[in-house]
């Protein structure tokens, strides 16, 4: 809005009698005030420059942030800052069992955003299975890994990819991934040596590669 000052003059003393203007007279008065309301005669009506306009804020789509890291940029532009950043395997992730009683891994992975919130991504995830061993297993840090599977699944498929996806209840990816090796029934009785397995995941996708790992025990 552009405010606008009026200037007063002092009120003169009332002018003697005259002559009456005639019509023209009275157009050319009315014409002049209309202009002077309008700006157009400078002393009388100005913009006070000391109030600014104000006119509608331009909206500015401007990078958030910007450093880059793992080979992917950060503080991307629109959109592209709520794709995923970071992967995490949810503590959901346990042994189950198929119908047929087949023994089974049901992975829930997460991805998050920048701002740590649950999102979807496509790509390629790989899953690896190890197994402590050598060495003093029975040690909270002891004995090497041995790696016993490995898992590959496509979710570049967008249709394939939302049916792995449970948006209902923990917006994860729930994978079930079989084919366990036979010393793991052993280690669901308790019967095993092993006093924990550990997961490695790596998805390969828009923003890159994101690895996570995860450490069950029993």
């Amino acid at each position: 809005m552009i405010a606008y000052s009026l200037a007063v003059a002092p009120r003169p003393a009332s002018p003697k009698p005259g002559p009456k203007p005639g019509p023209a007279a009275g157009l050319c008065v009315g014409l002049l005030a209309g202009l002077a309301w309008a700006g157009a005669l400078p002393g009388c009506v100005g913009v006070d420059e000391t109030s600014p306009s104000q006119g509608p804020r331009d909206i500015v789509d401007e990078p958030i942030g910007g450093r880059s890291e793992g080979g992917r940029t950060r503080g991307a532009r629109g959109a592209a800052a709520l794709e995923a950043d970071r992967l995490e395997v949810h503590p959901l992730t346990r042994l189950t069992r198929t119908p047929a009683g087949e023994l089974q891994l049901a992975l829930h992975l997460d991805p998050k955003d920048r701002y740590g919130h649950s999102t979807k991504a496509l790509g390629r995830v790989r899953v690896e299975l190890y197994r402590p061993g050598g060495g003093d297993v029975g040690s909270a840090g002891g004995g090497a890994e041995t790696q016993e599977l490995v898992w590959d699944v496509d979710l570049r498929d967008a249709a394939s990819n939302a049916l792995l996806y449970d948006d209902m209840v923990t917006r994860t990816y729930v994978l079930h991934l079989g084919g366990l090796p036979g010393w793991m029934e052993e280690w669901v009785a308790g019967r095993g040596r092993e006093p924990w397995i550990t997961l490695k995941v790596r998805f390969s996708g828009a923003t890159g590669v994101l690895e996570a790992g995860y450490r069950m025990q029993r």
